[in-house]
């Protein structure tokens, strides 16, 4: 299907789609739903979205949801080629926007974000499941005053400008597990503004600073590794009214980076129960 123009789901309505099918936008396409989302495509046949000509960008897939939390599902969905949303001054700088929703994410592949975030999820529920992001002008997953647990997940070649992260917390809770990070411009995992992230069998390589966590937050990491980064685990304080952040750290490989922890004043880090 080409999808020529803006495809707006009202509130109380359900977009759906099912396997194989592909939707085309061209450049002014985008996705904007008020109401639930259903796409659920196979392995075999996954449901594409991607734009219609070649070395061009589509506008993206926002999902606004409401105190209520509508429930949307995308299982096993390709997206390729997005960028932000700006229509008439409204301005959505994420590839996929979710806001106000409780999102279920399994095998979904984000490739060639030409925005801000290829994901940012903000004041929502999510449960995401083998997700792959690649390829991005600057951050990754972007999760903002949310709650939920990732697990399984590939993020390589993130950012192609300063400051980019794979993953960057603010405000929320969360649950990491076998998570591949290689080859980011800056963070592998930025944890900030009162976070409490428990991370285990996550593997970093190739980026300039494996862990920071700063401001508040709270990280619990396992059974992990770091290496090829310039810094392994760096904890600072950026926002001072959130106080002092926390890490705890066991059973952790550090190896090949310039420093392998680096603890601000007034922080607290524990490599192997050790301060």
């Amino acid at each position: 299907w080409l999808v020529k123009s803006p495809l707006i789901v009202p509130p109380g309505y359900t977009l759906k789609a099912t396997k194989g099918t592909v939707l085309e936008f061209a450049n002014d396409g985008y996705i904007l739903s008020h109401g639930q989302v259903s796409f659920i495509g196979t392995l075999e046949n996954p449901i594409i979205l991607k734009p219609h000509k070649n070395n061009k960008f589509w506008k993206g897939f926002t999902i606004l949801g409401n105190s209520e939390y509508p429930k949307s599902i995308l299982k096993n969905v390709n997206i390729t080629g997005t960028t932000a949303l700006d229509h008439r001054g409204w301005i959505v700088d994420a590839g996929t926007f979710i806001y106000q929703a409780e999102i279920l994410l399994d095998n979904i592949k984000i490739i060639n974000n030409n925005c801000e975030d290829a994901i940012n999820i903000v004041g929502s529920k999510y449960n995401i499941q083998n997700i792959e992001i690649k390829d991005t002008m600057i951050d990754g997953l972007d999760v903002d005053f949310s709650d939920g647990k990732i697990f399984g997940g590939v993020f390589t070649n993130i950012g192609q400008v300063e400051g980019a992260d794979a993953i960057d917390f603010s405000g929320s809770s969360s649950e990491l597990e076998e998570l591949l990070i290689s080859g980011v411009y800056d963070k592998g995992i930025s944890i900030g503004e009162k976070s409490n992230i428990h991370a285990n069998n996550i593997n970093l390589s190739n980026l300039s600073i494996g862990v920071a966590i700063k401001d508040g937050s709270s990280l619990i990491m396992e059974d992990s590794k770091i290496s090829d980064a310039d810094t392994g685990v760096l904890a600072f304080i950026k926002k001072r009214e959130y106080g002092a952040p926390t890490a705890r750290l066991n059973n952790i490989e550090i190896k090949t980076t310039t420093v392998n922890v680096r603890s601000d004043i007034d922080t607290t880090i524990f490599l192997e129960g050790i301060l």
